[in-house]
């Protein structure tokens, strides 16, 4: 629980995972459910949020199974990598690494359960890891780690579907070296998208054509630091902030709002291995 006016933090309980490396959760647009991905495992788990915050045992629980062409490297296994629930909040969208694969689940946010719905391969080797909606619930978008590329679908809210519509490099042409992708974000305004890229240690910049939910890659940006892991956009649109995790430092860009492209600020701070 949150005291609010000191913001102090008070534990409440304590449930398993049911899988062992446990990586992302996610709450439910109703509040009533939270989500959780098990990267080392493979799994995903749901529970029901309590009345006083606290989390019930483990509703539902689906082992992923299978591997990706990369076997002998990260794609041995399934490794659930995020979860998030779709705009309508009717469905969840898994994006399982290890498998090339985003999955689709039913969910029940009053049980607190999900049932498994559909799954959509990407291509051998993509290793799809975040994934992003876009502001009109119309498209949403996959950034994949394996292949450094971001995969756009027409979300089909009647059928609970993802349809692919294109997939994009984060990376130039002429980029040579090893490079894996880490976030991704949709501007508020729908107009823009970015991903980051660790090896190339940037932010590329995409637009979004709000017609057909394409993408076009328009800019790369440095984030002034070695590994991107995680960036976060402010919910005002006019700021970035872009972590790096091997140069402990976490660096703000200005959003130009007409272009999309981001304008060095000079400002940041110092913080130790930001990962998020």
């Amino acid at each position: 629980s949150i005291d609010r006016p000191s913001g102090k933090l008070t534990s409440l309980n304590r449930v398993s995972t049911k899988g062992p490396g446990p990586c992302h959760v996610t709450v439910d647009k109703s509040g009533r459910m939270a989500m959780i991905a098990n990267y080392g495992g493979g799994s995903i788990a749901s529970y029901r949020i309590l009345e006083d915050g606290k989390l019930s045992e483990p509703v539902s629980f689906f082992q992923h199974e299978g591997s990706g062409p990369a076997a002998r490297g990260r794609q041995q296994g399934p490794h659930a990598h995020s979860v998030n629930a779709t705009p309508d909040n009717k469905y969840a969208v898994v994006c399982d690494l290890g498998l090339d694969q985003v999955l689709i689940y039913s969910i029940n946010p009053a049980k607190g359960s999900m049932e498994k719905h559909k799954s959509v391969n990407l291509a051998p080797g993509a290793g799809p890891r975040h994934f992003a909606w876009h502001p009109s619930a119309r498209y949403g978008y996959s950034v994949n780690e394996l292949n450094s590329t971001v995969t756009a679908f027409l979300y089909d809210r009647e059928a609970g579907a993802l349809d692919e519509i294109q997939s994009l490099s984060t990376l130039a042409d002429d980029f040579r070296g090893n490079n894996s992708t880490a976030e991704i974000r949709v501007h508020p305004s729908g107009k823009f998208l970015y991903a980051s890229n660790r090896g190339d240690d940037s932010i590329a910049v995409f637009t979004i054509d709000r017609n057909t939910g394409k993408l076009q890659r328009i800019d790369r940006t440095s984030t002034q630091g070695v590994m991107p892991r995680n960036f976060f956009i402010e919910p005002t649109g006019r700021w970035l902030l872009a972590a790096n995790q091997k140069t402990d430092n976490v660096i703000v860009f200005e959003i130009d709002t007409k272009t999309g492209k981001l304008v060095t600020t000079g400002k940041g701070i110092t913080v130790g291995a930001p990962v998020c």
